[in-house]
């Protein structure tokens, strides 16, 4: 066989030459499988050296099937919820976060009631009195501003809506009882 110089050697089976009877001689080259396990089994039989071989684990296999659909799952949750945060909002969203203002309004409102007996409050009145945070939305999400609307029935906050008109069907409206 060839060795690591290129030389061949002659190539052995534990009981003698292979294929001695056949042609007297057979030459193979060393290849560097050969000379790797050459050189283990010289490390093995040097002084002091334990005889405990451990096997490697061989090439890896590819991603398996499993992995790649859970993989497509994972991207398809993330992918989801990106859209979600950042997609456009439906009308009715829209409609939650103004009832929402509103109705903080509201509160303010009912507050200034148990204060003051008379009058019709303003928004810029409730933020001075403090019954209005001073960072409360003032407006609808769709630009218009919250009017408190003053009647014999008591008090009313109304929005424009996405007409951007009072007195519509889309108009929000949030009584104060």
């Amino acid at each position: 066989m060839l060795d690591h110089a290129g030389a061949w050697r002659e190539a052995r089976s534990p009981g003698g030459p292979v294929n001695q009877a056949v042609t007297g001689r057979t030459l193979l080259p060393v290849t560097p499988r050969h000379r790797r396990r050459q050189l283990a089994r010289q490390l093995l039989e040097a002084p002091g050296v334990s005889r405990t071989v451990t096997q490697s684990r061989g090439p890896q296999r590819g991603v398996t099937l499993v992995e790649v659909g859970l993989g497509a799952a994972a991207l398809a949750v993330a992918a989801g919820t990106v859209l979600w945060l950042v997609g456009p909002r439906t009308k009715s969203d829209e409609y939650l976060v103004a009832l929402r203002h509103a109705d903080a309004i509201r509160e303010a409102t009912l507050a200034w009631e148990r204060e003051t007996d008379s009058g019709c409050p303003t928004l810029t009145q409730l933020q001075r009195d403090g019954h209005l945070k001073r960072n409360a939305e003032t407006e609808d999400p769709w630009g218009g501003r919250y009017r408190l609307i003053c009647t014999d029935g008591g008090i009313t906050i109304r929005a424009p809506g996405p007409d951007h008109r009072l007195d519509t069907p889309d108009d929000v409206r949030v009584a104060v009882e």
